[in-house]
């Protein structure tokens, strides 16, 4: 299981008493629109317990020729998710200095672990800012 799964796992399902409200997984069906408001669910839990101070979806695109794709899949597209302030913004940039190839993007993992868990795969990037971080999800 990765740090990923263990963080949603417990957004979901609460941690040492304490309950956070995390959504359940999209269902397999669900339209871009419906993935883009439940990611946004998903941050507002982690900002609600002080991950950051803003975390905002917006940009949210369905993918080209989507409406033909299997209902079994899913329809696909993409959405951009902008993290202002998170507390590991320090470790973020540091790890940045140093050109590791590792991100310990805390929301990036646990937004990839909701996914999982619906079925869904995705692809990001990630851009690092001086306050925060964007990235840009492709969902299909």
């Amino acid at each position: 299981m990765c740090s990923g799964d263990l963080i949603y796992q417990g957004l979901l399902n609460g941690f040492q008493g304490e309950t956070f409200g995390g959504p359940a997984p999209p269902q397999p069906d669900a339209s871009i629109q419906q993935v883009a408001a439940g990611v946004q669910q998903l941050l507002d839990c982690m900002v609600a317990k002080g991950y950051a101070i803003s975390a905002t979806v917006d940009q949210v695109q369905p993918a080209s020729g989507s409406s033909s794709r299997s209902s079994s899949a899913g329809p696909g597209g993409s959405f951009t998710v902008t993290v202002n302030g998170p507390c590991n913004l320090w470790a973020l940039n540091a790890l940045k200095s140093r050109n590791s190839r590792v991100i310990n993007a805390y929301d990036v993992m646990v937004v990839a672990a909701w996914l999982r868990a619906g079925g869904r795969s995705a692809s990001h990037e990630v851009e690092l800012l001086d306050s925060g971080l964007t990235e840009r999800w492709t969902v299909v």
